[in-house]
C-alpha cells in the first residue's frame, strides 16, 4: 500500500528495505517472495527477526527437542530460495552518492562500521558513556535506559535505520531512524531519498495491531 501510495511499485525506483522481512505481520512468506523475487529494485539489510527467523527453523530442523512456537509455524512454507535470501542478507547497504549507509538497528559510536559486532548492528537502541567500552559507549538491552543511540552520532555517513519502533520516527543531523511501530497498529514510514540530505516521507496507517501475534 506504501509503494503504492509514494508510486514506487515501478522497478525503475530502486526500494531499500531496513530488515525485518518477516515476523512483522500475518504475510511473511508474501512479503519475502516480493522483496525476493524483484530484486533488481528492491534490496534489504538483515534485521534481528530475519536472524531469528533462520535460528529458530534451523534449531528446529536438528533437534528432536525443538518446537517451532504456533506464531513461527509459517516458517515450515520458507522455500530454499527463500532460506538461501535470507542467509544471504547484508548487515549494511552503502550508498556512496549520498555518503549514507542503510541498516537495521545502529552503531555504537566511536567504533569504525567495519569493527562493528553483528549483534550490534541488528540490536542496539540506547548506550550509556562507559570509558571500558570500545568507542567510549556502552550498549543498553532496557529500553529508554540511556541515550538513543542515534543521537551521539557524528557521521561522517548519515545513517537511516529501524527497529527502534517505540521511539517512532527519530530525526537526527546524522541519522534518521523510520520505524513508527506499524507492528502495534501504528503506521508504516517510507524515506523517498532525492538528493543529499533531500527527499521526503511517506506514510501508511497500518490495517490493525500485529504486535500480539508474536
Amino acid at each position: 500500500m506504501l509503494l503504492k501510495k509514494a508510486n514506487a511499485t515501478s522497478p525503475s525506483v530502486l526500494k531499500i528495505f531496513v530488515g525485518d522481512l518477516v515476523r512483522k505481520g500475518p504475510k511473511n512468506l508474501e512479503v519475502l517472495s516480493y522483496i525476493r523475487n524483484n530484486s533488481e529494485s528492491c534490496l534489504s539489510v538483515r534485521g534481528n527477526n530475519d536472524e531469528k527467523c533462520l535460528i529458530r527453523l534451523y534449531s528446529a530442523q536438528a533437534s528432536g527437542n525443538y518446537t517451532l512456537k504456533s506464531q513461527d509455524k509459517w516458517m515450515v512454507g520458507l522455500s530454499p530460495a527463500d532460506l538461501e535470501y535470507l542467509e544471504d542478507l547484508p548487515y549494511t547497504i552503502s550508498i556512496p552518492s549520498l555518503n549514507a549507509i542503510i541498516v537495521h538497528a545502529g552503531f555504537i559510536p566511536g567504533i569504525p562500521i567495519e569493527k562493528q559486532h553483528p549483534w550490534t548492528l541488528m540490536n542496539i537502541r540506547d548506550i550509556d558513556p562507559d570509558s571500558e567500552c570500545p568507542g567510549g559507549y556502552r550498549p543498553i538491552v532496557k529500553k529508554f535506559a540511556g541515550h538513543p543511540w542515534a543521537s551521539k552520532w557524528k557521521g561522517p555517513q548519515h545513517v537511516y535505520f529501524g527497529h527502534d519502533n517505540k521511539k517512532k520516527l527519530q530525526l537526527y543531523p546524522f541519522a534518521t531512524g523510520i520505524d513508527t511501530s506499524c507492528f502495534r497498529g501504528n503506521y508504516l514510514t517510507g524515506l523517498f531519498i532525492s538528493g543529499f540530505r533531500a527527499g521526503a516521507f511517506v506514510t501508511q496507517n497500518a490495517f490493525r495491531p500485529y504486535h500480539y501475534d508474536y
